[in-house]
């Protein structure tokens, strides 16, 4: 089998070359073959500087300088066939659908809006729909909200409501037949991925969601929270 890894990370803006250097040596000692990264803050004239020696492909939605972005990258040794691209003008969302090792993968990367905004969702798995037949599905990012509040936030009370948000993606976990691949395996461990200063409080708002069918090939880490106020996750998988 052929191990696959594919780093999520909110880097927070990357317009500086001093930071780019940074996040991009830290994204090869993970060993990364595919970096979804989020709050990019590129215009779109800025995007191909994401393009280097080792990432020999680069995907993204852009905004503006100052918010939102996303970024897939493509490592040049991975054997990368692009179908289809569905890029969001609004810089919150892109999915591709390539082939890989032979094999038929949609991938998202997504940034959610930090307010409880279950349309977004709709919308996005919405647009999922039309990838998801015949093609193992990754969706990874940061989704600004958990998914279960009493142990993915480090202050919640017990017995606090779902976000409107979470309950919406939930569904759409059900529908599509995907599970969050930390979680599928630390069940009741406590890991977080961002830090709020305003809240005082760590959060697990970034993860990865998979087709249910590649858990037994897959492993999911939580790293240290470096050069940005969020942790990179890398997802392993086993083709």
């Amino acid at each position: 089998m052929q191990p696959l890894t594919l780093v999520s990370w909110n880097v927070r803006g990357i317009r500086s070359q001093a930071k780019k250097t940074k996040i991009m040596n830290y994204i090869t000692k993970l060993n990364a073959d595919i970096c979804l990264l989020q709050e990019t803050h590129l215009s779109q004239p800025e995007e191909k500087l994401m393009i280097n020696p080792q990432f020999s492909q680069a995907f993204s939605a852009c905004y503006n300088s100052r918010q939102r972005g996303v970024t897939i990258l493509i490592h040049r040794k991975v054997p990368f066939t692009l179908n289809s691209t569905v890029i969001d003008p609004e810089g919150r969302y892109i999915i591709i659908q390539a082939t890989i090792f032979n094999k038929t993968f949609t991938i998202v990367n997504l940034y959610a809006p930090n307010n409880d905004d279950p349309a977004f969702f709709h919308t996005l798995f919405s647009q999922i729909s039309n990838f998801t037949a015949n093609s193992i599905t990754i969706i990874g990012g940061d989704f600004n909200t958990v998914l279960n509040p009493s142990i993915d936030r480090s202050n919640t009370p017990v017995n606090v409501r779902l976000s409107h948000s979470a309950k919406t993606i939930n569904e759409y976990m059900d529908d599509f037949g995907l599970v969050d691949s930390w979680r599928i395996r630390n069940r009741l461990t406590r890991e977080y991925t961002f830090f709020s200063p305003v809240h005082q409080s760590f959060s697990r708002i970034d993860f990865f969601l998979t087709s249910n069918s590649i858990i037994p090939k897959t492993n999911t880490k939580i790293h240290p929270i470096i050069l940005s106020d969020h942790a990179p996750v890398t997802l392993t998988v086993q083709i």
